[in-house]
């Protein structure tokens, strides 16, 4: 963050600067926060100051998730623009004509991850629907490095192409919990979201 950061007070709609913010956060260090609204890219396009409740200032735990709306089943999921750890640029606009099948990581690694049902699932998913000559493009979102997510391709049967670096899209989708995924039609519309499911729960989108 510098100078040039773009921070909205959510009070009062007023843009303020980082200096003022600096000022507001040494006066009362507990009481606000900056919650980045996160742009198709993942990345933060602006912030907005946020006041704290009081068990929030009290407790110093803030939930970044707590104030953020998922994408609406039957709606057309919000745009995105993932570089995947295959060095391809992924885009839903270019992916209409095809299912999409994004999952939601910590790490490719242990203990956070391994090649478990999970993946298993993952993999038999995909094969339900190539037998049913439905195209589906597999992406995960993982906080990895791009060398931690060629690795991880290396040594697993991941069923998804891995998209380093990715944590803001957790918080535009509002998707916290490892292990999730979202689907979405050939048309960009949101079909299902599985909470740290079994993703072959989706397959009844792929049957004759």
């Amino acid at each position: 963050m510098d100078e040039n950061t773009i921070i909205y007070d959510e009070a009062t709609g007023r843009r303020i600067t980082i200096q003022e913010f600096g000022q507001i956060n040494h006066d009362t260090p507990r009481d606000f926060r900056l919650d980045p609204e996160i742009n198709e890219y993942g990345k933060p396009a602006y912030y907005v100051l946020k006041k704290n409740s009081e068990e929030e200032r009290e407790t110093g735990r803030i939930n970044p998730y707590k104030d953020r709306k998922r994408p609406e089943i039957g709606q057309p999921l919000p745009p995105f623009v993932m570089e995947g750890a295959d060095g391809k640029t992924y885009r839903l606009e270019d992916l209409k004509g095809s299912y999409v099948l994004l999952s939601f990581w910590v790490k490719l690694s242990k203990p956070f991850f391994q090649e478990d049902e999970s993946t298993k699932d993952i993999m038999a998913l995909l094969k339900k629907a190539q037998a049913n000559r439905a195209k589906v493009v597999s992406l995960g979102i993982t906080l990895d490095s791009q060398e931690e997510s060629l690795a991880a391709m290396d040594e697993y049967s991941l069923g998804f192409i891995p998209v380093p670096n990715a944590r803001g899209f957790t918080r535009k989708y509002n998707m916290p919990n490892p292990g999730s995924f979202l689907l979405i039609d050939p048309n960009g519309v949101l079909l299902e979201i599985i909470d740290r499911g079994s993703p072959l729960k989706l397959e009844k989108y792929f049957k004759k």
